[in-house]
This record gives structure tokens, C-alpha cells and sequence, in this order.
């Protein structure tokens, strides 16, 4: 009997051993999915990070592309807006023949005098519509039929010399020339 017992205590503690051995694998076994899951975690969270940033970069890309596209239209649409009064206003004060024909050379040469020393003032002009190189610019000192002038770098503006520059300063866009700039 007694050898019975002894058995029984062996086999039991045998058993204890196997089931701690079990549950420790058990454990040893989960401890690696989770060290699997936390290095699964990080990889993704740099995934994340590196397409929020892809997307903020496209983004502002887009938002910049959109803003010049729109510049660039409202620009159009003034140049056809110009083109469409000039020749509204060309149709309705056509000269008839006679009145042509009665300008002498002294008249001729009058206007070119006025046309030349035009050109030497210095206007105040008012930045209509803009976009980077190409702008619109509105007399605010002269007549109600002075037409927009369109400017690109390189153009000779009277009074002002040559366009140097055509940039955006915040919201507001500035044409630089040699001799002044036009806000």
C-alpha cells in the first residue's frame, strides 16, 4: 500500500511538472505573439506617419496648383473682358470716311507729340488681375476708356521702365519694374 502511495505522489508531481511545463510554453508562447503584434504595431504606425505626410504634401501641392489655375483664369477672363469692350467700343466709334480723310498732317503729328510725351508720365496703376509672370493692370489716374494693360517680365511700361518681376506677397501681388513697383 504503501508503495501505492508513493506511486500516486510521483505520478502527481509528475503531472504538476507537465502541466506547469504546458502553461509556461503556453505563456512563452504567447509573450511572442505579443512581441510580434508590438513590432507589427510600430511598422504600421511609420506606415501612417509616412502617408499623412505624403498626403499633407499632396495636398499642399494641390492647393497651390488650384490657386494658380484660378488666378490664371480670372486672368483670362479679364483679357476676353478687354478684348470684348475693345471691340464693342471699336464698332460703335468707327470714323466715317470723310472724318477720316480730314485729318491733316499737322493733327497727325500733334497726336503722335501727345502720345510720346504720354508715355514719359508715370500713372498710377492698380493691380487687376495677376498670376506669376503675366498681370493686368488698371489706370486709377486716368479716363473711364483707358483699357487694362497687360504686362509679362520683360514689358516696357511707360513711366515705370521694364517689368523686372510679378510676384505674390501673402495674398497681394506686386509688379516690380525698374523704376517703382505697382501694388
Amino acid at each position: 500500500m504503501r508503495l501505492a502511495e508513493l506511486e500516486t505522489a510521483v505520478q502527481d508531481r509528475s503531472n504538476d511538472a507537465r502541466a506547469r511545463l504546458e502553461a509556461e510554453k503556453a505563456e512563452t508562447h504567447t509573450l511572442e505573439r505579443i512581441a510580434e503584434l508590438g513590432a507589427l504595431v510600430t511598422r504600421l504606425t511609420g506606415q501612417v506617419k509616412d502617408l499623412q505626410d505624403k498626403v499633407q504634401t499632396l495636398s499642399t501641392g494641390a492647393e497651390e496648383k488650384f490657386a494658380d489655375l484660378t488666378r490664371r483664369v480670372a486672368l483670362g477672363e479679364a483679357d476676353r473682358a478687354v478684348a470684348s469692350a475693345e471691340n464693342a467700343g471699336s464698332r460703335g466709334s468707327a470714323a466715317s470716311p470723310k472724318e477720316k480723310g480730314s485729318a491733316n498732317g499737322s493733327e497727325a503729328q500733334d497726336r503722335t507729340h501727345m502720345k510720346v510725351a504720354a508715355a514719359d508720365v508715370k500713372r498710377t496703376y492698380r493691380i487687376q488681375a495677376a498670376s506669376p509672370g503675366l498681370a493686368m493692370l488698371t489706370a486709377v489716374d486716368g479716363s473711364p476708356d483707358d483699357r487694362p494693360v497687360e504686362v509679362a517680365i520683360g514689358t516696357e511700361l511707360p513711366g515705370y521702365g521694364k517689368v523686372v518681376s510679378i510676384e505674390q506677397h501673402g495674398e497681394a501681388w506686386v509688379v516690380k519694374a525698374d523704376r517703382g513697383s505697382i501694388e
